[in-house]
Parts: structure tokens; sequence; C-alpha cells
């Protein structure tokens, strides 16, 4: 018995053309979509960068360290 036919009958592969039937893999998107835009921040880029830029002016820098001695 060929290796093949062994791996066959051990998959229990009926015959060859049960093979086409088989799903095959779908390309999908590259990227996938934002999970959570829109949800606790505006989902359009333009909205959020108007926002981010509103607030950056406001920040308050963090205190400086005082030099080791």
């Amino acid at each position: 018995m060929s290796l093949l036919a062994l791996v066959a009958r051990e998959a229990q592969v009926r015959s060859p053309a049960s093979a086409a039937e088989v799903p095959r893999p779908q390309r999908g998107l590259s990227t996938r979509p934002p999970a959570v835009a829109g949800s606790f921040y505006p989902a359009e880029a333009g909205d959020l960068a108007r926002i981010v830029d509103g607030l950056l002016p406001a920040a308050i820098a963090p205190p400086s360290k005082p030099a080791l001695p």
C-alpha cells in the first residue's frame, strides 16, 4: 500500500472527488476595520484630529525631576 493510499484511508477519504468539496480559504480585507472607532472617540479621523489638537495646548507638562546631587 502506498503512503498516499494509507493516508487517504486514515483520513477516511472515500474518493479523490471529495477533496474538491473542501471549503477553500477566501481572501479577505488586508486590514481589519476599526473595532471601537466612534464608541468613545469620533470615528472620523479629521474630527478626532481637531479634538486632539484642541486639547494639546491645555496639557500640563509633567514637573521636571531635580538633578541628582
